[in-house]
């Protein structure tokens, strides 16, 4: 072509396709891939998702909002958040696509725009006078009288069960401590940050965002687990599709006068550190030995008892504890 009597080279096969990627993509998010690939070869590596995530403010934002980008390599949660963000959008792969990347923010994005009105509608039903906020006796009477509200805050709870019994009571005042944060009234905020993680289904049940249960290490404490006594019980766990590690070599019964696990902490941290599980789990006795790792600092990460340990005579604060109790077993 000419401009101005002087020839213009045309644009080269990857210059053609760099405008037409941004043209796709739009300008701004295509210079947020831009900076994330630092090395500019048109596709995006992990390191170089993590690397930008701490290095630039605005991609930190949109990759992990609430995150500290300056904690990202100090702060667990936040480096396992990149990590499954990258594999999700990677599935496998070393590197991913500008196209890939775009793609799959703007398909979360669109879910939580669709998740926000199925919210919007299940708070109008329990909102019955409209005023913006909701009490404790609100609540109670939604989940009385609306199947839809009672599927999402008592989803375990068999929906024919009289909801004026004491249990469903108390169920429905701690659903709403929690949603509330200690005030007297939440309004719809508190309420759709509270039910993020959750989707409502057109019959008004809750579907729960599922897990590959591949990808979840789950640690459990031999003594107390019954993996002898009630094989089918451990059985279950290794049957459920979850990475497992068995931790009971070495550690004794701890039913005996003065026991004290200090001795075999060692070993079980040992077992912590080289497996890096999401959860511990124990049963029964098994609980003195989670007692003695949280006393000592050794785990503040999710734990499950069933039918705790006497010695659990409080649980730790901070830390993301779920107990089961059955209907033999002494509270």
């Amino acid at each position: 072509t000419q401009l101005g009597g002087v020839a213009r080279p045309p644009c080269s096969p990857s210059r053609n396709a760099a405008l037409a990627e941004e043209t796709e993509l739009g300008s701004e998010m295509y210079a947020m891939c831009r900076k994330i690939d630092a090395d500019g070869n048109g596709s995006i590596s992990e390191l170089d998702l993590i690397a930008a995530v701490r290095k630039h403010p605005d991609v930190a934002a949109y990759v992990l909002p609430g995150h500290d980008p300056d904690c990202i390599m100090e702060d667990e949660r936040a480096f396992d958040a990149v990590d499954d963000i990258f594999e999700a959008i990677a599935a496998g792969k070393q590197r991913i696509r500008y196209s890939d990347f775009v793609g799959h923010f703007r398909r979360m994005a669109a879910e939580r725009s669709e998740k926000s009105k199925e919210m919007e509608g299940i708070y109008t039903m329990i909102d019955a006078d409209g005023n913006g906020s909701v009490s404790k006796l609100e609540l109670l009477d939604a989940v009385q009288r609306c199947p839809e509200v009672s599927r999402l805050i008592l989803p375990f709870r068999p929906h024919e069960k009289d909801a004026c019994d004491e249990d469903t009571f108390d169920m429905v005042k701690t659903v709403f401590d929690k949603v509330a944060g200690g005030k007297k009234r939440f309004d719809f905020a508190d309420f759709e940050a509270h039910f993020r993680s959750a989707r409502v289904g057109a019959d008004g049940g809750v579907e729960h965002t599922p897990v590959d249960r591949r990808s979840r290490r789950v640690m459990i404490i031999g003594p107390g687990f019954g993996r002898q006594m009630n094989p089918r019980q451990g059985q279950l766990v290794d049957e459920a599709g979850y990475q497992t590690l068995w931790v009971w070599e070495g550690l004794p019964n701890p039913e005996q006068p003065s026991f004290d696990p200090r001795p075999y902490l060692a070993r079980i941290k040992a077992a912590i550190d080289s497996f890096e599980p999401d959860v511990i789990c124990s049963a029964s006795k098994g609980g003195a030995y989670i007692n003695g790792l949280w006393t000592h600092g050794l785990w503040d990460g999710p734990s499950l008892l069933i039918n705790a340990h006497p010695s659990v005579l409080r649980l730790p604060e901070g830390v993301p504890v779920v107990l089961c109790q059955g209907s033999n077993d002494e509270v």
